[in-house]
């Protein structure tokens, strides 16, 4: 049985959202990285204060994405996720309303949605790209999740936004997050 983990603090800290929410992320990056560099310490390891991001004011769940269509593009694109879990530290908790789908730990989309309405409500993803294979992994699962609808890709830790059919745009980050986990 293949299983995922994530780490609760990484939910939804790389996002797929409506394209509405642009002029507000775009705003909201700027904040965050005026609010780090006026609270980091002074060796510039750590900082003083957190900022805590509001929820964007476009859900993606205002979409009403079925569950079906997600999955359908994802479909011979990178395998399913038998389980998907949470937690902290060594506590782990089965997440009911999650899928996941990736060929490795590394790149992975995560949705949960809501099992009433049978529509997602939130996409996240991990991108520990270390290779070429997985640029292209992460590359082919966005183009999946570009078919869908107008959406923008949000990586809130590294102050990226794109919207999510720009392809040469996202490669040139995927390129940066590999020479970073190259090294750890």
């Amino acid at each position: 049985m293949k299983s995922i983990y994530f780490h609760e603090d990484d939910y939804c800290q790389i996002e797929i959202l409506p394209v509405r929410n642009y002029n507000y992320c775009k705003q909201e990056i700027e904040k965050i990285n005026d609010f780090s560099e006026k609270h980091q310490v002074a060796d510039g390891i750590g900082w003083t204060d957190m900022y805590i991001r509001n929820e964007s004011p476009i859900t993606l769940d205002v979409l009403k994405i079925p569950i079906e269509k997600l999955s359908a593009s994802l479909k011979g694109v990178v395998s399913k996720f038998d389980s998907v879990y949470t937690g902290y530290s060594s506590y782990r908790e089965v997440c009911k309303s999650t899928f996941a789908y990736g060929d490795t730990d590394d790149v992975v989309v995560f949705f949960d949605f809501d099992k009433e309405q049978n529509f997602v409500k939130n996409i996240w993803m991990t991108l520990d790209i270390r290779n070429e294979a997985q640029i292209d992994s992460a590359k082919q699962i966005l183009k999946a999740l570009s078919g869908i609808c107008k959406l923008i890709f949000v990586d809130w830790g590294w102050g990226f936004l794109s919207e999510l059919d720009d392809i040469a745009e996202i490669e040139n980050y995927l390129n940066k997050r590999e020479e970073v986990f190259k090294k750890i």
